[in-house]
């Protein structure tokens, strides 16, 4: 348990470095398509920011688009449009996401879709950042739960450093917290 205590610290570490090197900055907006060139239902893949998975653009209805990650987040394999039915679809194990929020409706993903930030200005809708869904709480209870399970069967003398790894680490969540509101807005 120290061990991976100690690289999620260290990942944390990571996130900190980056964020004050980086400044949080976000990607630069990006010119997605014209409005006109999309037709209502229909979608379109697209980069952003330059050299990252594909994206998909979905024009829902007349004023709606929304944009997502391309790839499932149960098995990374390729996600399909159904406008029709407000879903995108995974063919690979019957996976289902809502249209609108990207949260899993059918299937084995469990986690939902990292979406794209979008504005539609001047006849174009462009990308204007990406909505990270942070694990940091899960990886928070996880840590408090192995504690307690270590203690519970006995080991005294894992509570005292696991509750100081825990309060690092929980520092560094807010670093982290605080580079993904970056990114977001």
């Amino acid at each position: 348990m120290p061990l991976t205590s100690s690289a999620f610290t260290a990942g944390h570490f990571w996130f900190l470095v980056r964020n004050f090197l980086r400044q949080g900055q976000a990607p630069p907006a990006q010119e997605i398509a014209r409005v006109a060139d999309i037709p209502v239902g229909g979608s379109l893949l697209f980069e952003y920011p330059a050299r990252s998975p594909a994206r998909v653009l979905v024009r829902v209805d007349e004023e709606t688009f929304v944009a997502y990650e391309q790839q499932c987040t149960h098995l990374l394999f390729l996600l399909f449009p159904q406008a029709e039915q407000r879903q995108l679809h995974c063919p690979c194990h019957q996976g289902y996401f809502d249209l609108m929020t990207g949260r899993p409706l059918a299937g084995p993903p469990r986690r939902p879709l990292a979406r794209v930030t979008l504005e539609v200005r001047d006849g174009s809708v462009y990308a204007t950042g990406i909505l990270c869904i942070v694990i940091i709480i899960v990886l928070q209870l996880w840590l408090f739960t192995a504690t307690m399970n270590a203690y519970l069967g006995g080991d005294v003398a894992v509570p005292l450093p696991a509750a100081l790894v825990s309060l690092v680490c929980l520092g560094l969540n807010a670093g982290l917290l605080r580079y993904l509101y970056g990114l977001e807005h």
